[in-house]
């Protein structure tokens, strides 16, 4: 299998790697600016939240958000 294959933004955990990273958010600026259209003050400031979400019960399912 080629290298470029193996290493598709379009994989969900390569994707993750690149644009999840707190502290080297230029790739994910570049990549919202180019898809949303924003004006250039909409990405001042990039804020990374805790995407785990546990049960209200200790038996309850971890909920992770993927946006």
């Amino acid at each position: 299998m080629p290298l470029q294959t193996l290493l598709s933004p379009r994989i969900d955990a390569v994707f993750k790697r690149l644009m999840g990273d707190a502290h080297h958010t230029s790739p994910l600026i570049g990549f919202l600016k180019a898809t949303l259209g924003l004006p250039k003050e909409e990405y001042a400031e990039i804020h990374f939240l805790d995407p785990h979400l546990p049960g209200d019960l200790p038996h309850d399912k971890l909920g992770i958000l993927d946006v």
